[in-house]
């Protein structure tokens, strides 16, 4: 799951063990949109 707040920061969250969603990363949106989905993958 993407969330992309109003400073234009996206942050990345991933399923949790407990079925609930955790913050993985937190970046600039310029910077994501110039990377690869393979590069936000563990």
């Amino acid at each position: 799951m993407v969330d992309r707040d109003g400073a234009q920061t996206v942050t990345l969250h991933r399923l949790g063990p407990q079925p609930a969603y955790q913050e993985r990363a937190r970046m600039p949106l310029a910077w994501l949109l110039q990377t690869t989905p393979a590069e936000h993958l563990d």
